[in-house]
């Protein structure tokens, strides 16, 4: 639905993390829209491995790696990086949500890359 298909009597809720790509709310504020945001979780980045989740890592090297957000692909990459993983990685398979994901990566470096659709992560896994 586009946004001028929306009747502007109507009031909105739009709920939403702490940490977004877009403001959603100031674009439909703009049309016209009467808009309520209501931030319903928060999320914290990542910035260490744990002993096990390191290990784990370096014992078994993923094929595959799928990342859902440009923030996440950041933290990847600074997870990467601090634990000296990126001989280990770079042969993965790194599965982005979209252009913009795959960008972050591609400015990092990254070679085997690729954009997939949401709900199609199964056939994405048997493609090789």
């Amino acid at each position: 639905m586009n946004s001028d298909q929306i009747d502007k009597k109507k009031s909105i809720a739009y709920f939403c993390g702490d940490n977004i790509s877009s403001n959603l709310d100031e674009e439909l504020k703009r049309e016209g829209h009467q808009i309520d945001k209501i931030i319903n979780y928060t999320s914290e980045k990542i910035t260490d491995l744990n002993e096990e989740n390191n290990k784990i890592i370096k014992n078994h090297p993923p094929d595959i790696i799928f990342i859902y957000s440009k923030r996440s692909a950041e933290s990847f990459i600074e997870i990467v990086k601090k634990y000296t993983l990126n001989a280990l990685m770079t042969e993965s398979r790194v599965l982005c949500i979209s252009e913009k994901v795959l960008s972050v990566l591609k400015n990092a470096g990254w070679k085997k890359l690729e954009i997939f659709e949401p709900g199609d992560e199964i056939m994405k896994l048997e493609v090789k």
